[in-house]
C-alpha cells in the first residue's frame, strides 16, 4: 500500500493554522483543488467536488485539538483509488511559525503506485500553497 507524506513551514502559529484546518469540513477555503462542500451525518462526515465534477465523500475518524491532528477516511471517491485513510497535523515550530503535515495511505486502481503518489503530492500541495498565500512571509 502506497503512502505519501509532506509537510510545509507556514509563517503563522500551529494555532492559526489548527483554528482553519480544524474546520474540515470547510475544507474548499484553503485547498483550491476542492470546488465545493458540504457536511452530513452530523458533521462526521462530508462531500466535496473537485475539478472535473469528481466527488469525494470523507469521513472524519479522530481529531486532537491537543495534538492538533485530524485522521479522515474516504468511504467513496471518484478518484482511482481505495482504502484511502489520511491524516492532517500542525506541529508548532516555537518560533511563531508551524509545520502543516498531511500524509495517506491507499491502494491505487487503475494507476500505478507512481502515479498515484504524484496524484496526491499534487493534491496536498495544492492545499499548501493557499495556506502559505493566506499567510505569506
Amino acid at each position: 500500500m502506497p503512502s505519501v507524506t509532506i509537510d510545509t513551514k507556514i509563517a503563522a502559529s500551529a494555532e492559526k493554522i489548527w483554528d482553519i484546518l480544524r474546520q474540515s469540513q470547510d475544507a474548499m477555503k484553503w485547498n483550491f483543488f476542492i470546488t465545493n462542500g458540504g457536511a452530513e451525518g452530523g458533521g462526521q462526515g462530508h462531500s466535496v467536488v473537485i475539478p472535473g465534477g469528481g466527488v469525494i465523500d470523507q469521513r472524519l475518524e479522530h481529531v486532537s485539538d491537543k495534538e492538533r491532528l485530524y485522521i479522515y477516511s474516504l468511504s467513496s471517491s471518484s478518484l482511482p483509488i481505495k482504502d484511502c485513510v489520511a491524516k492532517c497535523r500542525v506541529i508548532d515550530n516555537g518560533d511563531g511559525t508551524s509545520t502543516l503535515e498531511w500524509s495517506s495511505n491507499f491502494t491505487p486502481q487503475g494507476l500505478d503506485e507512481n502515479e498515484a503518489t504524484r496524484a496526491f503530492k499534487s493534491i496536498f500541495e495544492s492545499g499548501f500553497q493557499n495556506f502559505k498565500k493566506m499567510f505569506p512571509v
